[in-house]
């Protein structure tokens, strides 16, 4: 909300001041979370792509045959 916004409804200009200071360091904790739920997602997806993926023994070179 802007800050002509925030005069014409009267709500006091200090809060938003002090919300703009202290929102980095929350939203820098959300964000770590939301990165390493990603990654943790993407590595787990990644590990079970790669084990239907695998080659089976015996199989001839260069075929695409998974282990299934």
């Amino acid at each position: 909300m802007s800050t002509t916004a925030r005069v014409l409804i009267g709500l006091p200009l200090e809060p938003t001041a002090l919300m703009l200071a202290l929102d980095p360091i929350p939203d820098a904790v959300r964000t770590a979370g939301n990165v390493t739920g990603d990654l943790a997602v993407t590595t787990v997806v990644g590990r079970h792509d790669a084990r239907l993926a695998a080659p089976i023994k015996g199989a001839a070179p260069g075929t695409v045959e998974s282990a299934t």
